[in-house]
């Protein structure tokens, strides 16, 4: 990719970061909003004040028992499953067909239909799924309620992930993403693992995203795969798909045949800072599509230094993909749009390879906007 984009005006003072997931606890962060357009940009911030977060990411809801029908033994039921620190077990959720619904209720703030919290050594492991005829349905409108949300917690080892199929989430909240995964212990992977049937959909105005991993700290990867899913989110800073580390290891996502919409957001996100490992965005098949606003990318990469070298290559591959932004509009300050179909920044040492071959497309409208 040409460098020199780095120069463009819209690059010069403004820059994307995703929001930030929930619970956040260490010292350097990216989570300071900036303007109207809902763009993050970065910020060391030191420890962020307990109520700040509360307030911002929906955290200090009621307490949640420890097992709450884990078993999905009460049908309909939200299932909540947690190991404390000096716990070496497991959390192994495995159902089908479950329906869980979630009312806007001030008590629900906060609160997923279905969450998993490990603090101490051992793996996570969810798997959803359904049939065609009957899929499994979880569907949250209280504000800050994830679909589903898996945490490890500081001080924890092990890999979290999640497995669905056949499984439709809809989530209506402010700040209530589709499905939530964070890792914040010393090592394990953070992965999501989504399958043909997999549809999701979020309405929030802001911070909604579909699918959200973020590895903080620690060694592990974070890895999105997907199969033949749908994902639409409609507010501001509601990204399709996004996966960010900040510690040692890689950003992988292979996304294949699935189609990502969403509105004044990127659509498919990788993103690092200040930590060496690579990211590898795959897309085969299916369609990205940005709708309205400005200064929005389809297919986007970020390996940035905030305050510390590393290493690090960005590769984006795409075959038989379609990637289209649709919004016209200017930015306040800058003379044009300035969308991008597929872009990729390293700020660090190391490669940047976009392959965008046979079958693929890219679509971008406004002024000054670019495809690759």
């Amino acid at each position: 990719m040409d460098k020199s984009a780095a120069n463009d005006p819209a690059w010069s003072s403004q820059a994307i970061a995703p929001p930030p997931l929930a619970d956040t606890s260490d010292s350097e962060r990216l989570d300071k909003p900036v303007g109207a357009h809902g763009l993050f940009a970065p910020a060391r911030t030191g420890v962020l004040h307990a109520c700040l977060l509360a307030a911002a990411f929906g955290l200090g809801s009621p307490a949640i028992a420890q097992d709450s029908n884990c078993d999905n033994s009460v049908a309909g039921e939200k299932i909540h499953c947690e190991e404390s620190a000096s716990s070496t077990d497991d959390i192994d959720i495995d159902v089908s067909s479950i329906n869980i619904e979630i009312d806007a209720h001030v008590n629900n703030t906060g609160v997923p239909p279905v969450r998993a919290i490990h603090s101490g050594s051992g793996n996570t492991t969810i798997n959803i799924d359904g049939t065609t005829a009957t899929p499994s349905r979880i569907v949250t409108r209280a504000d800050s309620s994830d679909g589903i949300q898996y945490l490890h917690k500081p001080g924890s080892s092990g890999t979290a992930s999640l497995t669905l199929e056949n499984t439709e989430i809809r989530v209506h909240g402010t700040r209530s993403n589709g499905i939530l995964g964070q890792h914040e212990g010393s090592s394990g992977d953070l992965k999501a693992d989504l399958n043909t049937g997999v549809v999701i959909e979020t309405s929030g105005s802001r911070s909604a995203t579909g699918v959200g991993l973020s590895r903080e700290g620690g060694t592990g990867d974070a890895i999105i795969e997907a199969q033949g899913i749908r994902v639409t989110t409609q507010g501001a800073s509601s990204y399709g798909l996004w996966a960010r580390h900040q510690g040692t290891g890689e950003v992988r996502m292979d996304i294949r045949d699935s189609t990502i919409t969403t509105n004044d957001s990127p659509g498919i996100f990788g993103y690092r800072a200040d930590s060496s490992g690579d990211i590898d965005i795959d897309v085969t098949g299916g369609s990205t599509t940005i709708g309205g606003g400005f200064l929005n990318f389809g297919i986007y990469a970020r390996h940035q230094k905030i305050s510390r070298d590393s290493t690090g290559n960005i590769e984006i591959t795409t075959r038989n993909h379609a990637v289209e932004t649709t919004g016209t509009a200017h930015h306040a300050t800058l003379m044009g749009t300035y969308s991008y179909g597929i872009y990729a920044d390293n700020e660090q040492t190391g490669n940047v390879v976009i392959d965008h071959g046979e079958g693929s497309s890219v679509i971008t409208r406004g002024d000054n906007s670019h495809g690759i």
